[in-house]
């Protein structure tokens, strides 16, 4: 049986942000959780509140950490031969498109807590009145994907027959 894949034909590369951006959170959520259990050990009488902000903090945090990856995993990069689609959304779905030609500068950037997974940021400046920076957060292998970028930048130039020109 052939497997078929899900990625269209006109599609270079798709990719995700790592769920890595939500472990903040997550650690708020177990250091909050400790101390709440500390401070609960610490008095001889337990009193009703504690439990109930007990519940409150932990009932935050965890509402919080799944936002945060739910926003995570329903942001979906695109990468087409002229353009770039970038779709995020929970309940209402919003796709930003920059043509490539429009690109005029990157940036790479890779936190050390990034780099610990193997991880980076790309930041695509535009001359795009709509977003004149794009960020792609959190994916893997990003120096090969910078590359690829700025080889598909180049050829759209090319293509449209664009210059930059520096004024000043």
């Amino acid at each position: 049986m052939k497997k078929i894949s899900k990625i269209p034909h006109d599609v270079l590369w798709m990719g995700k942000p790592s769920l890595v951006l939500a472990y903040p959170k997550l650690v708020w959520l177990f250091v909050s959780t400790l101390l709440l259990i500390w401070y609960e050990l610490s008095y001889d009488k337990t009193h009703v509140y504690i439990y109930y902000s007990y519940f409150l903090v932990v009932t935050y945090s965890f509402f919080v950490w799944g936002i945060k990856a739910l926003q995570l995993k329903t942001t979906v990069y695109t990468l087409k031969r002229d353009r770039l689609l970038i779709k995020r959304g929970i309940l209402r779905r919003i796709t930003d498109e920059l043509e490539l030609f429009r690109v005029r500068d990157f940036q790479l950037d890779e936190p050390i807590a990034l780099r610990l997974f193997s991880l980076g940021n790309v930041a695509l400046v535009t001359s795009d009145r709509t977003t004149p920076v794009i960020r792609l957060e959190a994916i893997p292998e990003i120096n090969k994907l910078h590359e690829y970028l700025r080889n598909l930048v180049r050829e759209c130039w090319d293509e449209r027959g664009v210059r930059e020109i520096d004024a000043g």
